[in-house]
This record gives structure tokens, sequence and C-alpha cells, in this order.
């Protein structure tokens, strides 16, 4: 099997994808910045605008499934401790023949499927592992035209006059330095809006979806974060096997989507261990699965 970018999707082992048009840019060109909205917040999420939702928008080639997808978050303030304070991650669809005043458009309507993450469970860093988390949907969610996928705020905790308790942003990409333009998208007050539209200028949100070309007629399969120790790694890093799970394999990729390392485990093994030495530094995706359940971690190996 060969491993390519094609038109900015990084192909991974058995054809799972993450999928961003400028994950290059974010990890080895121009690194991730936050910018600052004017009355307070940030550009890549809530700010002092009442922005409600923050998309990235992406074109399939062909009918995939979407499993779940990594945000990397920038900045977090969680004043109000309350366990019930979330974030919902979305997929929706893109219409673009729906009628557009220019700079709101009306096309993002439907949303496919959702998900809550916990405030509680955000951490943020702007180191690659730190505050890069991997989020699953119940099932796989089948897309086969223009998507878009992204966070909406409505669920975050808020005082008795309706002010926002806790705030939250994810890490962007350097002003006009996508390589897709007018991919990132935002809700206010009800309407939906290009970034480059309406700030001047274009970014790309570090939200990156993971799919799937060959799960489209499996009910469900079952994604989680792997743990690994140490990340970064300089020599090797290491992860407990989940008991449940049985005829795991293991697959290591190259961010340009190079497989660099597969193995199969053993029937009783419960802990993966890999010498890194001869791995260049750089940053990787590390996958163990059967054939309903897959673990997904980004690794940065730093001699």
């Amino acid at each position: 099997m060969r491993y390519f970018i094609f038109l900015g999707f990084l192909v991974f082992a058995q054809n799972v994808i993450a999928q961003t048009d400028t994950i290059i840019d974010f990890f080895q060109s121009n690194g991730a910045t936050l910018i600052e909205s004017p009355n307070g917040g940030y550009v890549s999420g809530t700010n002092g605008y009442g922005d409600s939702e923050k998309l990235q928008a992406f074109y399939p080639l062909r009918s995939e499934s979407v499993l779940g997808a990594f945000i990397w978050f920038g900045s977090k303030a969680y004043n109000s401790l309350d366990l019930q304070s979330r974030l919902c991650l979305k997929v929706k669809t893109i219409d673009t023949s729906e009628t557009t005043t220019a700079p709101f458009f009306r096309g993002i309507t439907n949303t496919i499927d959702s998900t809550f993450i916990s405030m509680a469970d955000v951490d943020t860093g702007l180191t690659f592992p730190n505050g890069l988390h991997y989020f699953s949907f119940d099932s796989p969610v089948l897309v086969n035209s223009f998507y878009a996928i992204g966070l909406n705020f409505d669920s975050l905790a808020r005082d008795t006059s309706g002010n926002l308790l806790d705030s939250i942003a994810v890490f962007n990409s350097a002003k006009d330095s996508v390589s897709a333009v007018g991919m990132s998208w935002e809700k206010w007050n009800g309407n939906y809006k290009r970034i480059i539209d309406t700030w001047g200028f274009d970014l790309s949100f570090a939200i990156f979806p993971v799919i799937d070309t060959t799960l489209n007629s499996l009910n469900k399969i079952d994604i989680e974060r792997l743990s690994i120790y140490p990340n970064p790694c300089a020599q090797s890093f290491h992860f407990n096997i989940p008991e449940s799970q049985k005829h795991l394999s293991v697959s290591i990729m190259s961010i340009e989507g190079r497989l660099i390392y597969t193995t199969a485990l053993r029937e009783n093994q419960t802990m993966f261990e890999l010498n890194t030495t001869s791995f260049a530094t750089g940053y990787y995706v590390v996958k163990i699965q059967n054939e309903r359940w897959m673990g997904v971690s980004p690794l940065i190996i730093s001699h």
C-alpha cells in the first residue's frame, strides 16, 4: 500500500486519514498561534462578540466516515468549575447552492452528528502533545459532500444574566497562511460567516477530522485516545494494552503519511514498548486497532 498527501489529505495506514488543509503548516512551518479579539477572547473561540460556533470545512474526495477529530486547544478559562459546562463537537453539512448574502451564508444547516466535551477534561498547551485531544463520535459519521466540523459553545456555563463564565479557544494558523481559502467559519447572531469575510484575514482552525474510507458498512466502532508515555519521547515510548481487546496491531505513521512501523501484538501482551532511536525527529501518529476498536494518539519524537 502506498501513502501520500493528496490535496491536503494526509493518508494513513488502512485508509485512515487525518484530514486538514494546513497540517504541515501547523506542525512544521508556521506553528500555531492565537489571535485576540478586540473586545476580549479570541478569533478562534469564544469572544465578546458572542460567537457561538467555530468550524473548519472540508471537501471529501469520495464517500467516507468521520470517526472523530483531533482538536488542539490553546486557551481555557474554567471559572465556573461546573461539571455540566461543556463543548459540543458537531459535523454539519454545507449546501453551496443556498442563497448567500455576504458576509452571511445560509448553507450550513443540518447537524449530522454531535458529541459533548466536558470543560473539565480539556487541557491546553503550545507543544504538540499538550492541548491536543482526540474526540470520537459514538458511530462513524458518513459524509459524501462538502461538510464542516467544529465546536459549539452554547452549553458552556453562564451566570444568571447569560454571560459566559467559561471560555475556550483552539489554536489557528498564522494569518493568510492557508493553502485553501475560506475554509474556516463561525456562527454569530444565528448566522454563519467565513472568517476571511468578517475579520479581514484568513486562517485555519486546529481541528483535524480523522476519517476512514472502509467503515461505511459498520454500525459502530469504538475509538479512544491512547495514553502514551513519555510524550515527547527521546529513546522509547510505551502504552498499556486494553485487556478487553484481542487481535490488535500497532501502526506508526509519519506526519507525511508514510507507514514507519507496524506489528501484530501477542494475544496475552499487556504493554507495548518501542525503541525510537532510529526514528527521525518529528511528529507521528500511533494507532492500535482490531476490527471494532481503535486507539489513536499523536506522538512527538525529539532526540
